[in-house]
This record gives C-alpha cells, structure tokens and sequence, in this order.
C-alpha cells in the first residue's frame, strides 16, 4: 500500500537535487506527474524528516533550535539518520553521529558492568545496543559512534577480559561482527625471498577481525584457504566463536589478576 503526502514545490526541487536514482524516482505520466517514490521508507519517517526541509520553517529563527530538540529529546535520531544520510544533510548527520557517539560512551565497559560473575543488570541488552551501533554506524558512516562502540568491544575481546565477557559472544553477535570485517583480501609485504602474505580486512569495522589476527586465528585457522574460501565460508562465524572459546579457557588467569585490580 502506497501512502501518497503533498510537499511544496521547493521540497519538491530538494529531492529531484539530492535522490540518488536507485531510490527516488519521478513519474511522468498524467495523474502521477512530479511524483517522487520511495517504495522502502516508511511514511511516518517521512513525516518526521520533513520538519527538516519544510520550506514555511526554513526562514524561522527558533527552527533549528526547535528540531534539535524535537530530534534529540524525542529519541527519533535511529530513523531520521537514513535520510539525512540519504539527502547528504551532513550538519544534521553530524549531530546524529554525536549524539549516539554520547550514548556509546555512556555504556561502561569495565568489569563491573560486563563481568558474567557480577550478574549486573541489564548486561546483555547494553551489549546488545552496543553492537547494534556498530552496525549501524557502519551503514550511514557515522565515525564517531562506530570508534566509540569499537572501543568498547575491543576492550571485552582483549585477554584481560574475555574470560568474564566471552558468553556475550554468542553465534548471532560473532556473524554480525563477522559479516562486517568481510571481505578479506591478501596483502604481501617484503621482497624476495622476504616476501610474505597475510589476510588483510576490507570490511566496514575491523575490531573483531584484530583480536583474532592478535590472537593467532590466521595461523591456527586459515592456513591452506583461499581468499574465496573464507569469505565464501558459511562455517567462518562458527570456526570464530569456537576460537573466542578457546582463548578465554587459555587466559582465566589475565582476567582473575585485573577483576581484583
């Protein structure tokens, strides 16, 4: 089902400017003359990002302020990023990037929030949340949150707390960490009979794919594969999380000396 809303014909000129094709396409033909469809966005997102370019608000000088808030405080910011992604409005990306930016970092990445053995509450959903701004920070190329949910997943991959944080890494979350390290090429270094290979990532986030090159994965793991073996491989997140096991049953030790830090 369609759902078909009047804009004014500068929001009209906005978006024959600034759609790419493979999502905005004008109609000509009778009836449908300067219609404009997006057949994957939901219509009451388009009603929220419209505050953005009503050309009535453009020139009022409370406006931006008004929808800062209205963005903000409203906690709209998850789905008004696509457009603004979409239509390149970087200023208002940017406060979007920002503000997810302060959510990551409001989540604690010490023993005390993660620890399985200090059953704090709501550790698997902050996780959870975490993961999914990586994901989508990736998608709308949002720097900010993705370095700051980056470091915090990096921080319970490393030795000193994977023993405590391993079970959050259950075959969902390692395919989801796995799908964006992907693809992996070969890189050579050195010349001659120094010449060596190594798998590098060309993915949209490395951090999974650091702590197992960190931890021996490509040694232990991947030798004798090709390139289209591994990125073709449906086993790949299950081969990972069987690995992330192993390594937090070798350094119980690491993890027991900083938990009594």
């Amino acid at each position: 089902m369609f759902v078909c809303i009047r804009v004014y014909c500068h929001s009209l000129t906005f978006f024959l400017y600034h759609a790419p094709t493979s999502y905005a396409q004008c109609k000509h033909d009778g009836e449908s003359d300067n219609r404009i469809e997006f057949p994957d966005k939901d219509p009451d997102d388009w009603r929220l990002f419209y505050h953005f370019i009503d050309p009535k608000q453009i020139g009022n000088p409370s406006y931006h302020e008004m929808y800062n808030c209205f963005l903000f405080q409203k906690n709209h910011v998850m789905r008004l990023t696509p457009w603004f992604h979409e239509f390149q409005m970087k200023d208002c990306l940017e406060k979007c990037d920002r503000n997810l930016e302060n959510e990551a970092r409001s989540f604690n990445s010490s023993v005390e929030l993660f620890d399985v053995s200090r059953e704090a509450v709501d550790r698997e959903s902050v996780f959870s949340r975490t993961v999914e701004l990586l994901g989508f920070a990736c998608i709308y190329d949002l720097e900010r949150t993705k370095r700051e949910a980056e470091n915090i997943i990096r921080g319970l991959l490393s030795s000193k707390m994977l023993a405590g944080t391993q079970d959050l890494f259950d075959m969902s979350t390692v395919k989801e960490l796995t799908e964006l390290f992907l693809p992996i090429a070969k890189a050579e270094e050195g010349e001659g009979e120094k010449k060596t290979t190594h798998f590098v990532t060309q993915g949209k986030s490395s951090v999974l794919w650091d702590m197992l090159v960190l931890e021996g994965f490509e040694d232990n793991q991947l030798q004798g594969l090709s390139v289209e073996d591994i990125n073709n491989n449906p086993m790949l997140p299950m081969l990972i999380k069987t690995f992330i096991e192993r390594c937090a049953l070798e350094n119980p030790k690491k993890f027991k000396s900083s938990t009594a830090e």
